[in-house]
């Protein structure tokens, strides 16, 4: 029997009815064909024929860091990252953040972003879902970066010659509203970050993150 947000995908968004073939996933990788066996607004059953251990994942993994943004925000960013293949998604508390999560409080919204890394997932046909771990404060979480190729999102960053790197994995850093602190990028650099600028239009705090993520799945990724 399947949980109530499967149950209601399926009938609501996919509208599917008895003896329909569905794809399931359980969000470590591979791909489950099962057909419904019971469909009803209560219980939704299926039954599983096969096993397929399909390998759907961007060959470069990413590290996506961003500022913790309030509601919808952050809401938009776990969605879209997902979407582009993100690995991890790493809530970042630094000096212009002003959204302050109790531990308890902490652990609901990581909850309600796995529901919708869970969604985006369904949506764009991926079946491992990233990590999304709980939010950190910056200068702690830099000491635990080990990416190849780090970049920090910054509006006065500059261009470097990237076309010769083939990195394995990728670290974006990018910034809550008002973005970082000039000691926050200086920090960010003496740990080996890469100032980056993504042009001469200032993003969202939103957007950037995704536009940059979008740029790296481009040009090591899947997206090419």
């Amino acid at each position: 029997m399947l949980e109530k947000d499967a149950r209601v995908h399926i009938l609501n968004a996919l509208r599917l009815k008895l003896g329909s073939e569905i794809v399931l996933f359980n969000g470590e990788g591979g791909e489950f064909t099962a057909v419904i066996s019971k469909c009803s607004r209560q219980n939704v059953t299926v039954t599983i024929s096969k096993y397929s251990d399909i390998a759907l994942e961007s060959h470069l993994k990413t590290f996506v860091a961003v500022g913790l943004s309030r509601g919808e925000r952050m809401d938009w960013i776990v969605q879209k990252t997902t979407e582009l293949g993100a690995n991890y998604i790493i809530p970042i508390i630094s000096e212009r953040v002003t959204v302050n999560l109790s531990s308890h409080r902490a652990e609901n919204r990581i909850a309600h972003w796995r529901r919708i890394s869970i969604s985006s997932c369904e949506q764009c046909g991926r079946n491992s879902l990233p990590t999304i771990r709980k939010p950190i404060k910056l200068d702690s979480w830099l000491k635990t970066v080990n990416s190849p190729l780090k970049f920090i999102l910054d509006q006065s960053g500059g261009h470097f010659d990237l076309k010769q790197l083939e990195p394995s994995s990728i670290t974006i850093l990018s910034g809550p509203e008002g973005g970082f602190s000039e000691n926050e990028i200086k920090l960010a650099q003496s740990s080996g970050f890469l100032p980056i600028s993504l042009g001469k239009r200032t993003m969202r705090a939103e957007t950037a993150p995704v536009a940059a993520l979008a740029i790296t799945q481009n040009r090591w990724g899947d997206l090419c």
